[in-house]
């Protein structure tokens, strides 16, 4: 039997069908829930890297096992953690995040994009609110390196 290999041929496809095997369509979410009500996200900014979950609760957080405001020195820092929360105007929710790299500024921004991606988990009705503002959206802007020849990334000699 010749089997003409056009794809519209329908002996082709015939020929096909009976080494195909069905599989169930598994739907892929981007959230992973841990636990009840328990989300978790990885978030990144400039080299911190953030891994976090939240869950409903009382508004502690903690970064690597210490209070926020006590690890974070800088005010400005702290409000970067707390501006998705703000955004959604609700903070009843504690956060657990180990961050690893780069400085302060980094590790806040790193927390604040896992905070709001987990925040978009936990509630698809707050994608809107939280995606304004592109808390959502890693910043993948990182620092240029020096190049030889220059004092700094840009910044040249004066002849």
């Amino acid at each position: 039997m010749a089997i003409h290999y056009r794809p519209d041929s329908s002996r082709f496809i015939d020929h096909l069908n009976q080494y195909r095997s069905r599989v169930k369509n598994v739907k892929n979410d981007s959230k992973e829930k841990t636990q009840a009500d328990e989300y978790r996200a990885l978030g990144k900014r400039k080299t911190s890297i953030a891994d976090v979950v939240i869950k409903r609760g009382t508004g502690k957080i903690t970064v690597n096992g210490r209070d926020y405001s006590e690890y974070f020195p800088c005010q400005l820092m702290r409000e970067s953690v707390l501006a998705p929360f703000y955004e959604i105007e609700d903070t009843n929710f504690d956060v657990d995040a180990n961050v690893i790299g780069g400085g302060l500024s980094g590790q806040a921004g790193a927390i604040r994009n896992a905070v709001s991606i987990c925040l978009r988990d936990f509630d698809p009705k707050l994608s809107q609110t939280l995606e304004k503002p592109s808390y959502c959206i890693k910043d993948y802007r990182v620092v240029e390196r020096k190049k030889y020849g220059r004092h700094k990334a840009r910044k040249r000699h004066t002849w």
